[in-house]
């Protein structure tokens, strides 16, 4: 008999998290289980993509990240409706609108996709709901050793029920390559443009590139709160004639396979999706140390790795890759292997079902 999965997260507007459960959950990989889908705000972009085929989903409504007591009454109701064997939840508000410890009948996952990182505020409201609910989860799953390490300095008594469980490739390359200008050297960035991927560190970037190369153009693909704040900071840094701003992509892996490298400039980065899904391209990536990317680049092999807040290192490294054609094309191989091999989609939701069957990560 297959096990009934209630997944719950905060919205469906297409971010991070909301990606993998697309490809994740409405994957056909999936031997011994059937899904849910269960948002405390709105299912937003996610419930209108095709990916998720039948599976059923709820919106409890919810407006306040802390209205406890209207999402456990109405996640009840869904609860009572689906009748789930196991809950995982992708999101740690949900998490505590749960009332874990009235559901000990089912087996209880949680994904550490980096919330607690992305945390700046109200720190110790989370540390005592987490000291609170924690031990009453079977399993919590960390996406990257980074994660891991930060969630359990943190919560040092939950460090037994917490293990790496790396994010998949979720998207496979078809071999598509966008039409850029070919007689020019292209760097791309990829990602939000929020503070934390750190995109005007990107533009710092392409400052030391030109003194050294002018023959190089930077690529920015994504939208965000911060663009036009971006576009002037180009504009006052000379960088208008090198830098492009694309907006959103509807085939970013296109346009990843069409830059000679992409580089990740993020200030906080719990795993590296972009980095990971650029290298599945064959196209070598440029990262900080001290975050989820360094888990994602072999460096040396697949692309380099710098000092977080390097910026001229990360500068010299992208030139080193341009510059170096052999280079450049061999790390793309071994990064399209790499990412295709260790990261296999196939191989995450196996280990998953079987946390599912379990509860738990280890046997």
């Amino acid at each position: 008999m297959n096990k009934k999965v209630l997944h719950l997260l905060w919205d469906g507007n297409l971010g991070g998290v909301q990606r993998y459960i697309l490809k994740v959950v409405g994957s056909k990989y999936w031997n011994q289980s059937e899904h849910g889908i269960c948002f405390f705000t709105t299912g937003g972009e996610v419930i209108q993509n095709a990916d998720l085929n039948d599976i059923p989903f709820w919106s409890l409504g919810v407006d306040r990240g802390w209205d406890f007591i209207t999402a456990r009454r109405e996640l009840n109701k869904v609860i009572k409706e689906f009748k789930p064997d196991v809950i995982h939840c992708h999101c740690d508000t949900p998490a505590f609108s749960l009332q874990i410890h009235k559901h000990a009948n089912l087996k209880r996952v949680y994904t550490e996709h980096g919330d607690t990182i992305m945390r700046l505020d109200r720190v110790w409201l989370m540390k005592l709901l987490w000291l609170f609910s924690g031990n009453y989860w079977d399993a919590i799953l960390a996406n990257s050793h980074f994660v891991k390490q930060d969630f359990t300095n943190r919560f040092n008594s939950l460090e037994t029920r917490c293990d790496i469980f790396h994010n998949p490739l979720i998207e496979n390359w078809n071999g598509t390559v966008a039409d850029f200008e070919s007689d020019i050297l292209k760097v791309g960035i990829f990602g939000r443009l929020a503070w934390q991927k750190g995109i005007d560190r990107g533009l710092q970037v392409m400052q030391f590139i030109i003194k050294k190369n002018s023959n190089v153009r930077m690529y920015i693909f994504g939208v965000g709160e911060l663009e036009q704040e971006l576009k002037q900071k180009t504009s006052v840094l000379g960088l208008n004639d090198y830098v492009s701003f694309c907006g959103y992509s509807s085939d970013p892996l296109a346009n990843m396979a069409a830059m000679d490298c992409t580089i990740v400039p993020s200030r906080t980065e719990p795993f590296g999706l972009v980095a990971l899904e650029a290298q599945s391209t064959g196209t070598p990536v440029i990262g900080f140390l001290q975050n989820g990317v360094a888990e994602v680049i072999e460096d040396g092999q697949t692309g380099l790795l710098v000092e977080q807040n390097d910026i001229e290192g990360m500068a010299a490294c992208v030139l080193q890759i341009l510059e170096d054609k052999e280079m450049c094309n061999d790390m793309g191989l071994k990064a399209k292997h790499r990412a295709d091999t260790l990261f296999s989609l196939k191989e995450h939701i196996n280990a998953l079902e079987k946390v599912y069957l379990s509860g738990k990560f280890k046997d």
